[in-house]
């Protein structure tokens, strides 16, 4: 398998958002630029995905403007896309994959992300949907993908029947205890970092972003963390 890896390219994107969901949008640079921080969920998949021997690209719609060219250039000899999807950019979600598909057709789109956590559903013009962490799992999901192996062995996914057609659920998944076993994201891969801007005001310093917690320990009604909470 290794070897077949190799020659197979991954391309993972990050679609843009509808609506800032960073910094403090009354400011005046919040008003004048996106703020936006790196996709560090799809970065830890590339990091996963490269040390399994896939040549794997990803590009941040959210910080890089997006046209049917630059998606045209990305797609070049691609095997696979993947899609994340927040309730953020659901709609610029469903867009690009719409787009993906007329670009190439018969192409294989995965999507995931915390909004198929928190709604598991089947994505429109997509192979199937993953609905848990997937930094222990995306390796599998995407062999399982190119080389037509049966989708019921895979864990933490959402796929169509073959025959029928009906949703089902891959094979069951076990969550990730102990974080410090993921490895870095790989940030490098953003070609079009411009500096990331997460307060919504231009200055001289570059600003990143780090997840150093999962989950949180309370249980406050109106947050989303009670629907996804194991």
């Amino acid at each position: 398998m290794g070897s077949t890896r190799s020659l197979q390219r991954i391309l993972l994107v990050f679609p843009s958002c509808n609506v800032k969901i960073f910094g403090n949008n009354e400011g005046i640079g919040a008003q004048k630029e996106k703020t936006i921080a790196a996709p560090l969920g799809l970065l830890y998949l590339a990091t996963e995905l490269l040390d399994a021997g896939y040549a794997v690209e990803a590009c941040d719609f959210n910080a890089e403007d997006y046209s049917d060219e630059a998606m045209l250039r990305y797609l070049e000899g691609v095997d696979l896309v993947g899609i994340s999807i927040l309730s953020f950019n659901r709609d610029n979600a469903y867009e690009t994959i719409r787009r993906i598909n007329s670009m190439k057709p018969g192409i294989s789109i995965i999507a995931g992300g915390p909004d198929c956590m928190l709604h598991p559903r089947l994505i429109p013009g997509t192979k199937l949907t993953v609905v848990q962490e997937a930094e222990k799992i995306i390796v599998d999901i995407v062999d399982a993908v190119l080389t037509k192996r049966d989708l019921s062995t895979v864990p933490g996914i959402l796929f169509p029947d073959p025959i029928s057609g009906e949703l089902r659920e891959g094979a069951p998944y076990t969550c990730i205890d102990d974080l410090d076993t993921i490895k870095f994201p790989r940030r490098d891969l953003l070609r079009c970092n411009k500096g990331y801007n997460i307060i919504g005001e231009k200055t001289s310093q570059k600003i990143t972003s780090l997840i150093t917690s999962r989950g949180c320990p309370k249980r406050c009604r109106f947050c989303a963390h009670n629907a996804l909470a194991y």
